[in-house]
């Protein structure tokens, strides 16, 4: 064998030199680039193929190679690739003993080395919370459509369809009914969902037009709002008060038992707060509902509150505050089984106003194994738009039992729920953000309506009702 390095300016010159030094039958082994140009490795012997196999490069004849050639190589060589293949298939299997035995002796070892920082995949969390790798868009030739890519270009196919024809319908719907078509864009404005918007349109009279039309929608939204008929502020009860962390359940809970004692005197109301895994409720709780003069206590576990409502049977009013959980927390599970054992509580979930409509939803249905009997919506004046809680509410048939704003335990921030004046306010939120939006950036915001004065289009006559 004979293995020669030879130095060029490019590949063209280095064959050219191949040839002139080693003659047609020399093999390229490898080529890497230099400084000065290229630098090639070739070598002129019988065992061509397996030192190539060996050096992992690509192998490139250098002779000009012809159709003829190529047959006469093929048809001469047959005998040494073979032999070459069966040579490399011992060397292979050898390598690969050798290998398993130094890994059993290494076992310590680390299984797999730390790639590159410019090999390493980019990484996100997934649903849950688990790492999930971004895969690398490569250019590769198409596969054979399956069962399965034929199935996912039918889905595709058909939500682009859909896509299609919902924009070709309410194109046409706009042109033949331009003013129902302002009305929808109009609640779309007010973040209430084009569905709902279209079906409360479509309900409409005929000959309803202007302000009156706009009127007969949000009155039909109103009336869509369910409310639960119980009046606990009357009827008193044992509640418990369950939704997610930072919704304002301790302030309802607190506002709920000043309301109350207000009607009936702190004697009547009792406080239990059952959130023992948040750091410092206790104390927080008890300094809170101190200037009340309610009595009020702090327990853990099922016997806890098992004692707690026995000691405090003689109330008319008991609400429990129990540990905030998001609506993926896997503890929500172990909350449900917990509620069970106390048939006497009716649960309710507190919801946050500001919220988005997907979470407020995706809460809800969650919450739903604890079966609430009805909803608290907190932070009233915190939100900029009433739209999606209200359609959230509609969508899922959650009965609405107060409404808060604020963040003490004032009773005069807590209110009966009110589907007309929820509904005017949400039109008065819109028109002071557009107004924002025209005056621009650097003007004086407008004077903010309270969350329960009704402005126009409805009457008072048609708020206050029993």
């Amino acid at each position: 064998m004979k293995v020669k390095r030879i130095h060029a300016e490019d590949m063209r010159q280095a064959i050219r030199k191949v040839r002139e030094e080693q003659g047609p039958d020399a093999v390229i082994l490898s080529t890497k680039k230099t400084a000065t140009g290229v630098e090639v490795l070739a070598a002129l012997d019988a065992k061509a193929d397996e030192l190539r196999t060996q050096h992992t490069t690509r192998t490139v004849s250098a002779a000009p190679r012809t159709p003829t050639r190529d047959r006469g190589l093929r048809a001469t060589n047959d005998g040494d690739l073979k032999a070459g293949f069966e040579r490399l298939a011992a060397r292979l299997k050898q390598q690969a003993s050798a290998g398993a035995s130094k890994n059993a002796d290494r076992s310590d070892a680390p299984a797999q080395a730390e790639p590159r920082a410019s090999e390493k995949v980019p990484e996100t969390l997934g649903r849950h919370g688990a790492s999930v790798p971004f895969r690398r868009v490569t250019d590769r030739r198409p596969e054979a459509p399956t069962i399965e890519t034929l199935a996912q270009e039918m889905v595709n196919l058909r939500a682009l369809l859909a896509r299609e024809l919902g924009a070709l319908n309410r194109s046409e719907f706009a042109r033949k009914a331009p003013e129902r078509a302002a009305l929808i864009e109009r609640l779309e404005a007010m973040a209430v969902d084009r569905p709902l918007a279209r079906r409360l349109v479509e309900a409409l009279p005929e000959n309803t037009q202007g302000e009156d039309a706009f009127n007969a929608v949000l009155g039909q939204l109103a009336d869509r709002i369910p409310v639960v008929e119980q009046d606990v502020l009357r009827r008193g009860g044992a509640l418990a008060l369950m939704g997610p962390t930072g919704v304002g359940k301790t302030s309802s809970a607190l506002k709920i038992a000043a309301a109350f004692s207000a009607r009936h005197g702190r004697a009547s109301v009792a406080l239990i707060g059952a959130d023992r895994d948040r750091l410092g409720m206790e104390r927080e709780l008890l300094d809170r509902a101190a200037p009340l003069g309610i009595y009020t206590l702090a327990v853990s576990g099922r016997e806890g509150l098992r004692s707690a409502l026995a000691d405090v049977g003689d109330r008319r009013l008991v609400i429990v505050d129990t540990a905030g959980l998001g609506h993926r927390d896997p503890r929500l599970s172990d909350q449900a089984r917990f509620l069970t054992e106390f048939p006497e509580l009716t649960p309710y979930l507190v919801l946050a106003a500001p919220a988005q409509r997907s979470t407020l939803e995706a809460t809800i249905r969650r919450y739903g194994a604890l079966r609430p009997q009805g909803c608290i919506l907190t932070k009233l004046d915190e939100t900029a738009s009433l739209g999606e809680a209200l359609t959230a509410l509609t969508h899922c048939g959650l009965p609405l039992a107060f409404c808060t704003d604020g963040q003490g335990p004032n009773p005069e921030a807590l209110h009966t729920p009110r589907p007309r004046a929820l509904v005017s306010r949400m039109a008065a939120l819109a028109d002071e953000w557009r107004g924002d939006v025209e005056a621009g950036a650097g003007s004086t915001p407008p004077a903010v309506t309270p969350a329960f004065i009704a402005p126009q289009p409805f009457t008072p006559q048609e708020i206050h009702y029993a």
